[in-house]
């Protein structure tokens, strides 16, 4: 029904008060000359009768129902702004967009100061960036122990880079694999290698510039408690006392102290992850005891990256794991300490045998890893050099162990360590 057959109807009812009920149209003349009588005295009593009320309400109700309709308005078109670039919005007038991390952090107004003005052209990859990283975790170093402001700026511009170009991090990681630990640079080399560990594990949970920004500060400054722990505890090869464990167990409140009197307790979530890095997701960690959503993700990230580390580099009072044994370490060991999410992203971003890197097979035969593979990060692709016996092959093979399962990965060889001739 129409809205003007409806209004007509209504005119016509309530002008004429005519019952909704359907006359015989074959009744005598005189039987209608009689009713209309009748009604005209009605009429005069009143005006308007309807026999049956429930008719004139649902009339209302279609009307109402399509008045309603001709003034809905039609909706507007979603539009969905588009990513911009990690420098674009660092240095835009308005406040950007606010991540999970930031929450009341008040990083665009420093950000927005320690910046130069962006240029149109990208970073191109930078053959020294190990160095310059190294530079920066010195710097951090020597700040914490002269008690002077922490290289902020520096951090923030090295790392906006790198996270901005994931092909320098996958440098770092390759330079990280064929660099060996000096234990005088010990806090040097451990920040950086767990700064690249969190920020590829940040790739495989899907984080967008800034957050890789964030997670990569967080991750490079997370140890700086420790540089408050006397050397020689730190480097003790023999078992710590009672004493000396509790002393360094307090290096997570040490290090938020640092990180708030020398110029970074503007940064909550940088606050969050050296105070909480050492927590574990059942309640196991320190110095609080925090349980699963009580941690910061960041947190459980570098915290995580930072036990990887350690086990696969050597340190004071022990040798290095492999790193398929320190994976086992994680899942063993360590088991229900991260969450189980974060342990899978660990195994195929690290991929364990990177591209680049030399292994030894279980037939002893040494090669180098040509292609890795998330699904299967402990059988990578290898291009095989050197036979059983550490004799040069003539000409090299190419093995895939998801293909050849009777062989393995036994171990990861430093380039220096490959046999003589080679």
């Amino acid at each position: 029904m129409i809205l003007e057959e409806i209004v007509v109807r209504l005119s016509d009812l309530i002008k004429q008060g005519l019952p909704l009920e359907n006359e015989d149209k074959d009744k005598k003349e005189e039987e209608k000359e009689e009713e209309k009588k009748e009604k005209v005295q009605e009429e005069k009593k009143d005006p308007i009768q309807f026999r049956d009320l429930s008719v004139l309400r649902t009339l209302y109700e279609e009307l109402k129902t399509v008045l309603q309709e001709e003034k809905k308005p039609e909706p507007l078109p979603i539009r969905l702004p588009k990513e911009e670039p990690l420098s674009m919005r660092l240095h835009r007038q308005e406040e950007p967009r606010v991540t999970k991390a930031q929450e009341t952090s008040t990083l665009h107004d420093i950000l927005h100061k320690v910046f130069p003005a962006p240029s149109e052209a990208r970073p191109q990859v930078d053959e020294d960036l190990y160095e310059k990283t190294c530079s920066l975790a010195k710097s951090i170093r020597d700040a914490v122990r002269e008690n002077a402001q922490l290289p902020l700026e520096s951090a923030f511009s090295l790392i906006t880079e790198i996270a901005e170009n994931p092909q320098l991090l996958d440098i770092l990681y390759k330079q990280e694999i064929s660099t060996r630990v000096m234990m005088e640079d010990l806090f040097v080399t451990h920040s950086i290698n767990v700064m690249v560990y969190a920020m590829k594990i940040g790739i495989g949970l899907g984080y967008h510039e800034s957050q890789l920004l964030e997670l990569g500060v967080a991750a490079i400054f997370h140890d700086v408690g420790m540089l408050k722990i006397p050397e020689e505890i730190v480097n003790k090869q023999e078992k710590l006392t009672d004493e000396e464990l509790a002393l360094l167990r307090k290096h997570p409140e040490f290090g938020a102290e640092v990180i708030s009197t020398l110029g970074g307790s503007q940064y909550p979530w940088l606050l969050h992850v050296v105070l909480q890095e050492h927590e574990r997701e059942g309640g196991q960690g320190y110095p609080r005891g925090l349980k699963a959503h009580e941690i910061d993700e960041y947190a459980k990230i570098v915290g995580m990256a930072d036990v990887y580390e350690a086990l696969a580099h050597p340190r004071p009072h022990r040798r290095e794991y492999l790193p398929f044994e320190a994976v086992k370490r994680i899942l063993d060991a360590y088991r229900g300490h991260f969450p189980n999410h974060l342990v899978k992203i660990l195994l195929q971003k690290l991929s364990i045998f990177p591209i680049g890197s030399f292994v030894r097979l279980n037939s002893r035969a040494i090669g180098r890893v040509v292609e890795t593979n998330e699904s299967a990060p402990l059988r990578p692709t290898v291009e095989v050099f050197y036979d059983s016996q550490g004799k040069r092959l003539k000409e090299q093979k190419i093995i895939n162990l998801q293909e050849t399962l009777i062989l393995s990965v036994i171990d990861s060889i430093s380039e220096e360590d490959l046999p003589s001739g080679g």
